[in-house]
């Protein structure tokens, strides 16, 4: 089965960003990994209008050649990437285009949170190989604990509220 990445695009910012936004943690120069939603990118632009705002979508194109930032984020991207390779890649881009003293921003949902989202949607497979949820349309999804995340700078949505 082919594993699709979710493509819903919002029209207004994330509720992860917003609040981002209002805890002082988006600083500098911001580049969104994985921004489907434009609406936060257009916020960002309006609110900081004289800061360095990009988006990068591995699915569609490359990031900005030749620029550093100081802060990335990335909405919910951790649960879409089904292999390890595509990890590393997260990685390997976070790490060329990460500033020395940047901060890196991972919104993750949790496991009970991705559980709650298969079974009120339903059609979800569990697949103990991606050790996630594939739908029948091929979307993936899996859930992380905090201690899976341990090494980044993690924003915990669900703990916000």
């Amino acid at each position: 089965m082919e594993v699709k990445k979710n493509l819903r695009i919002k029209s207004k910012p994330s509720r992860p960003l917003m609040d981002m936004y209002k805890m002082g943690l988006l600083n500098g120069s911001i580049l969104e990994f994985g921004h489907k939603p434009k609406a936060n990118l257009k916020f960002l632009s309006t609110v900081k209008p004289n800061t360095v705002v990009s988006g990068f979508d591995p699915n569609a194109y490359n990031p900005p050649n030749n620029i550093r930032y100081d802060t990335i984020f990335s909405n919910y991207i951790f649960n879409y990437l089904a292999t390890k390779e595509e990890i590393d890649y997260f990685f390997r881009i976070v790490k060329k285009k990460l500033e020395a003293n940047g901060i890196l921003i991972v919104v993750a949902r949790s496991i009970a949170e991705v559980k709650g989202n298969t079974k009120r949607t339903g059609n979800w497979t569990f697949d103990p190989k991606l050790n996630g949820y594939v739908s029948n349309g091929g979307v993936f999804q899996r859930g992380y604990d905090n201690n899976e995340l341990d090494p980044l700078l993690i924003l915990n949505h669900t703990s916000i509220d």
